[in-house]
């Protein structure tokens, strides 16, 4: 599906933001973090780059299911100063892949400060046109990845073929939502880590093997401290259940995710549940 300019492009977000009830600034950015993809696999960083977190979810279940305004990446075997990110970054970015697009490297930020190693959020400007858009890449490191990052074909938005990159394993995402589910409890902020173990239970069963996600866990929790949290999960999930400020939580991620609105709280804490419960079979 050819894009001549940036306004045959802003034809196009609007028309699959409309068939899908999306928002089109989440499809715009989403089809922004893919360009930036793109320019990643044509260096020797491709394999450094470990895709995890919203990104990587939404292009394994479909943008209609799950939408994210945020890329998450760990990287391995290469150093995380702030020197040596910064020129990997803008090396990423001035690669040309024939889009017409600019990437410009703007600035990092140090995030996660309490962490072991050091951890960045990338600004980056897209120029396209006349459009300016601003996306943010958050770069961290020392993640346990279980059993390994894998090579995955992310699949772009308006053209049928897949971007070559690694990205976390199936294994390795359940275990890091459900860690955060139980870990948090009632304190947690975010329906979204509910939402995602309900959606991949429902549509991806198949494909999960519950030995990896158990190992994966396990290595999560170790390196969070959060071991005897997890083994505690039926009643800390049930707390959850039962708490009005848990509801409001996923009552207030509904209002901002069409796709969850035919979904209880009740349900998505049951997928916590029966996930734990297959875990520990």
């Amino acid at each position: 599906m050819a894009i001549r300019n940036d306004a045959s492009l802003r034809g196009k977000i609007r028309a699959i933001a409309k068939r899908e009830g999306l928002r089109p600034q989440e499809v715009l950015q989403m089809f922004l973090f893919e360009h930036l993809l793109l320019r990643l696999e044509k260096t020797s960083y491709v394999d450094k780059f470990i895709l995890k977190g919203g990104l990587l979810i939404s292009s394994m279940i479909g943008v209609s299911l799950r939408t994210t305004m945020d890329m998450d990446t760990t990287v391995v075997g290469m150093p995380l100063d702030r020197d040596s990110i910064e020129q990997t970054m803008e090396q990423i970015c001035s690669v040309d892949v024939g889009d017409g697009m600019e990437y410009i490297f703007e600035r990092f930020e140090s995030i996660r400060t309490d962490d072991e190693y050091p951890n960045w959020r990338a600004h980056i400007m897209v120029r396209y046109g006349r459009m300016n858009a601003p996306i943010k890449v958050d770069i961290t490191t020392g993640d346990s990845i279980v059993p390994a990052e894998v090579e995955y074909p992310y699949p772009m938005l308006f053209e049928d073929r897949a971007i070559r990159l690694m990205s976390y394993p199936v294994a390795t995402i359940l275990a890091e939502k459900f860690e955060t589910v139980v870990s948090r409890g009632v304190a947690n902020t975010r329906g979204r880590d509910f939402y995602d173990i309900y959606v991949f239970l429902n549509t991806r069963a198949d494909q999960i093997e519950y030995g990896q996600v158990k190992r994966a866990l396990e290595a999560t929790a170790r390196k969070r401290g959060t071991s005897a949290f997890v083994a505690d999960y039926r009643s800390r999930l049930e707390k959850v259940r039962l708490s009005d400020d848990m509801l409001a939580v996923w009552e207030s991620y509904v209002r901002s995710a069409p796709y969850a609105s035919d979904i209880s709280f009740d349900d998505v804490v049951s997928a916590a549940v029966r996930l734990g419960n297959l875990v520990s079979a």
